[in-house]
C-alpha cells in the first residue's frame, strides 16, 4: 500500500479533522492506479471529496482517469498539485 506524501496528509488533517483524517488517510493508502503515481491519485480523491467524507467513498470509487481529469489533475498536473498542496514536504 502506498503511503500518503505529507502533504497530502497535512491537508486531509485540515479539511476532515481529527474525527475522520485517519479514516481518509487509511482509505486513501488502499488506492491503487496501475502505473500511476500514488500522490496524484491520492491528491485527485482528496480535491473531488471537498472535506465531505461521502465523497471521499464517491471518489475512490470512481475509476482513476476520471478522477484525474475531475479534479484537474488530468495533464501538466505536477503545477496543480504545487499549486493545491504547495511544495513537497520532506
Amino acid at each position: 500500500m502506498p503511503a500518503v506524501s505529507k502533504r497530502v496528509e497535512a491537508r486531509v488533517r485540515r479539511e476532515f479533522g481529527s474525527a475522520d483524517s485517519d479514516r481518509v488517510l487509511r482509505q486513501l493508502e488502499g488506492l491503487h492506479a496501475e502505473k500511476q503515481d500514488p500522490e496524484r491519485y491520492h491528491a485527485a480523491v482528496v480535491l473531488l471529496a471537498r472535506g465531505d467524507t461521502a465523497r471521499v467513498e464517491w471518489a475512490a470509487g470512481i475509476d482513476w482517469r476520471d478522477a484525474f481529469v475531475w479534479s484537474g489533475l488530468g495533464g501538466n498536473w505536477e503545477p496543480r498539485l504545487d499549486e493545491e498542496f504547495g511544495p513537497p514536504l520532506n
